[in-house]
């Protein structure tokens, strides 16, 4: 046996007929999704193969040996195939387990299990952030062989996930093992493709960016109930559209810089930061409305009677119209105008206008899908 061995040539493909093809079988066998790196849209996973091929140089007769069925052999001294990555982000170069020593049987199958550390790229869609899925693909082929010589089939059509450990941020719900054909200069090279489908648990997401995210968008509204004359609209105001730009810019640190979709949570705290500026800048408006002392024009004293008073306005208000903003009492049962009042129906508009859209558009979009997360 050692001689058979010895005197093999492990350089030259183990069939009998040059012409014929050999049929290398693999297995994928996941053992750790070790993390996800969205920035750099990079898998790393663990996971052994099951390699099997038929040797037609190495098969014996038992009872010419002692009843030896099979037998353990050094990697370098038979012929092995060249399985690689295809879409390694590493360098691109075939497993190597020379540790590992193949086992061979007396009708000359060969059984190779390397194992190794994956370093993959997967195209991330972030549309649904932080309620994403994930689809990441590996492709084993066979290096330096084109079908004709060599031909990859899958051992069994599934993932083995018997040794899996699961990973804390991402959830494994689904995978795959296919044969593909990648063709190149017009020749169909085989590969076998590996498909996981990874969902983000985002309970953590939900507690540090929604929650908080919510009760911003609401309490950014509350501006228009804070009173002009305390002097801390324009502040409160300020403070809100500072908190979204934080926010925002944590959010869009953790998405990937080339990714050819956008997050819809990052086009809605865009929206939330330019109606968090433009509540700044009413607010402005409104104090400096408050704190007029000039005669009210005609055109504001329409505003106010035909629009504000009958949606916003204090309908017991008396009619006298004030130069210094200050209430004087008037004929009985009419409307007293001054620029406090017309500050404080300015601000009530605009809290109704702006409340119920900002509410429901954080329920649809941000409260019922975490509701629908953490249920599953």
């Amino acid at each position: 046996m050692k001689e058979t061995i010895d005197t093999n040539n492990p350089e030259i493909r183990p069939v009998l007929n040059f012409s014929d093809t050999l049929i290398v079988s693999i297995s994928f066998h996941l053992l750790a999704i070790t993390s996800f790196e969205e920035l750099s849209e990079s898998l790393y996973s663990t996971a052994w193969l099951s390699v099997k091929w038929t040797d037609q140089n190495l098969k014996w007769l038992p009872s010419d040996y002692g009843g030896l069925v099979k037998t353990t052999v050094p990697p370098h001294k038979i012929w092995n195939p060249s399985i690689a990555v295809l879409n390694s982000i590493d360098e691109l170069k075939p497993i190597d387990s020379q540790f590992l020593h193949p086992t061979v049987c007396s009708n000359g199958t060969v059984r190779w299990t390397p194992g190794s550390a994956f370093r993959t790229s997967c195209k991330m869609n972030v549309e649904s952030f932080p309620f994403d899925v994930q689809s990441c693909e590996l492709e084993f082929f066979v290096w330096g062989h084109e079908i004709e010589s060599v031909d990859l089939e899958p051992y069994i059509d599934h993932v083995d996930l018997d040794t899996f450990k699961e990973n804390g941020e991402w959830e494994l719900i689904g995978s795959s093992l296919e044969r593909k054909f990648l063709n190149t200069e017009g020749k169909p090279h085989p590969t076998i493709v590996v498909t996981l489908r990874l969902k983000r648990r985002a309970t953590v997401l939900i507690q540090s960016i929604i929650i908080p995210l919510v009760i911003l968008a609401n309490i950014n509204v509350l501006v228009f109930l804070v009173p002009a004359e305390t002097g801390e609209k324009i502040s409160f105001s300020v403070t809100i559209l500072l908190a979204f730009g934080v926010f925002l810019g944590f959010i869009n640190d953790r998405m990937p810089q080339t990714s050819e979709t956008t997050s819809s949570l990052s086009v809605y705290m865009s929206c939330l930061l330019a109606f968090s500026a433009v509540f700044v800048f009413m607010s402005i408006l409104i104090a400096k409305i408050h704190n007029k002392t000039q005669k009210i024009s005609g055109s504001w004293l329409f505003l106010y009677m035909r629009v504000l008073r009958p949606c916003c306005g204090r309908r017991k208000d008396n009619i006298t119209v004030t130069s210094e903003g200050k209430d004087e009492e008037g004929p009985k049962n009419s409307p007293n105008v001054t620029w406090r009042s017309i500050a404080r129906s300015i601000d009530s508009l605009l809290f109704w206008v702006f409340f119920p859209p900002v509410f429901l558009t954080s329920f649809a979009l941000l409260i019922i899908p975490s509701i629908l997360n953490c249920s599953r």
